[in-house]
């Protein structure tokens, strides 16, 4: 699995957490794979320069909160050329 499927993966399953109860256990998951999705986003602009475009294009994503993360972590991990 590539590192921009794997981010896709994380954002579905964090995306799917706000339909639980959260106890502490999963929190600490659901915090994880948090993490794991901003190194993704992080590895890919230190990194795969070649999947910058394919993590860019997750902004299209038919689903809003998955495009919401992807955005957050466009902000917060890489910096793009306008």
């Amino acid at each position: 699995m590539g590192l921009v499927e794997e981010y896709l993966k994380l954002a579905n399953d964090v995306v799917s957490f706000r339909k639980l109860v959260y106890d502490d256990a999963t929190a600490n998951k659901h915090n994880g794979k948090v993490k794991r999705m901003a190194a993704i986003a992080a590895e890919i602009e230190q990194n795969g320069s070649e999947l910058k475009n394919d993590f860019f294009q997750l902004l299209s994503h038919e689903n809003n909160e998955v495009r919401l993360w992807v955005a957050h972590h466009m902000l917060e991990c890489m910096h793009y050329d306008l």
